[in-house]
């Protein structure tokens, strides 16, 4: 993914970007700055917004220091969810912002911190009846991976990069 983003010229509007590497390699790092150049395009700038899943392992110093105060304080939204289906919802909700015709022309970066960090309500459900969880990556994955592949299709043509961390 960094290479692909060094490389290149333009910023992927109508993807969806994924950043994966060893533990501490800056991913999340390189979101957020991602998320800056977008919401600081000129001439009248965008916007940005942070679903984080881990249980606010996000730092905020961090954040501050590589999108502004400003950015981070005015334009950046930053939600923390605990399941898979809050963070695909607050996606898709994201986007529903591209019915407006008025906020058609607004480019947005979507920060996904990260793919894995969350589990699906019926593990949690599971969890509380049962109390200790079981083997059950493949619904978390199959929710994602059905997601993702509609998500793609709906970006076609918004001014809209979605960047996803996968630790």
């Amino acid at each position: 993914s960094l290479m692909y983003l060094c490389d290149s010229t333009i910023i992927p509007f109508g993807k969806i970007v994924m950043f994966a590497g060893p533990p501490q390699s800056y991913k999340s790092a390189l979101m957020y700055f991602m998320q800056k150049c977008v919401a600081t395009l000129p001439p009248v700038g965008g916007a940005a917004a942070l679903v984080e899943t881990e249980g606010g392992k996000y730092s905020p110093t961090l954040i501050k220091s590589l999108v502004s105060q400003f950015v981070y304080e005015k334009i950046m939204r930053i939600r923390t969810v605990k399941t898979v289906e809050e963070a695909q919802d607050l996606i898709t909700k994201a986007l529903q912002l591209y019915d407006n015709p008025k906020l058609r022309n607004v480019p947005m970066a979507l920060g996904l911190d990260s793919l894995t960090g969350n589990v699906a309500e019926a593990k949690f459900a599971q969890i509380e009846k049962e109390g200790h969880a079981e083997q059950d990556y493949a619904r978390t994955a199959i929710l994602w991976t059905d997601y993702l592949r509609k998500l793609s299709s709906t970006l076609v043509g918004l001014p809209v990069v979605v960047f996803i961390t996968n630790h």
